[in-house]
Order: structure tokens, then C-alpha cells, then sequence
């Protein structure tokens, strides 16, 4: 396997000095590709890296350089639970779904509840629960 890797990182760990695998982010989409199976393009790692939810990674000037610590990290995170059977898969936490209505000449919101109904709910709401 070849990735991008921009360098080597040394790190204090106690009495000793570890080196650290530092991938660029092409690099790092490419090596949780081939190692876990999981496809996240180097953009998506950039639009994470914006948002948050991504791996977590260094900056050397402009360039972001992820260690492989931190790769593996989010990718067992993102591999959930080792399971045996499906009926050992927990239940997804229903959760209210927000859209803002386009549509309305109200400004507002429109949010589906867990019951599939469209309430408005006006900006001036406090409470949006």
C-alpha cells in the first residue's frame, strides 16, 4: 500500500519519543479507504474539518496533516459496535427533523415531528422543541 504520507511527527510520550505517521488529506482518504473500507473523499474530510465530526489533524502552514492515530480513531468510531446477530442492533433515537420552509411568506420554521406531521413554528418561538 502506498499512501500520501507527508512525514513523520516525533511525539514525547513519557520517557520516550514515538514517531508519529502523518498523512496529507488525499492521503488519509485514501488509507481509510484501503484499510477500513470507508469512503470519505478528501473533500468530505475538508468539509468536516470545517463542521467538525472528522478526524482530528495538525496544521503545518495551510496544510492539514492527519496522524494515523487519529484515522483509526474516527474510523472504528464510525464502524459502530462489533456485533453477532441484527437483533443486537440498538434501536436509532427518533429525532425531530428541522427544515426551514422555503415555501411560506412567514419566515419560520417548518419541523416534522416524530409522527410525520408539518407544524410551522414562528421565528419568534422561544422554544423550538
Amino acid at each position: 500500500m502506498d499512501y500520501e504520507v507527508f512525514g513523520n511527527m516525533k511525539t514525547a510520550d513519557g520517557n520516550h519519543e514515538t514517531l508519529q505517521q502523518l498523512f496529507t488529506r488525499s492521503g488519509a482518504s485514501q488509507y481509510l479507504q484501503e484499510v477500513w473500507n470507508l469512503k470519505f473523499a478528501a473533500q468530505t474530510l475538508a468539509k468536516l474539518a470545517t463542521l467538525g465530526g472528522g478526524p482530528r489533524y495538525h496544521k503545518a502552514g495551510r496544510t492539514p496533516l492527519y496522524p494515523k492515530d487519529e484515522l483509526d480513531s474516527f474510523a472504528r468510531e464510525k464502524l459502530g459496535p462489533l456485533l453477532a446477530s441484527t437483533s443486537e442492533m440498538p434501536e436509532p433515537e427518533p429525532v425531530d427533523q428541522v427544515v426551514r420552509d422555503r415555501g411560506s411568506r412567514r419566515p419560520g420554521l417548518n419541523v416534522r415531528s416524530r409522527d410525520g406531521r408539518n407544524n410551522m413554528v414562528s421565528a419568534d418561538d422561544e422554544d423550538l422543541s
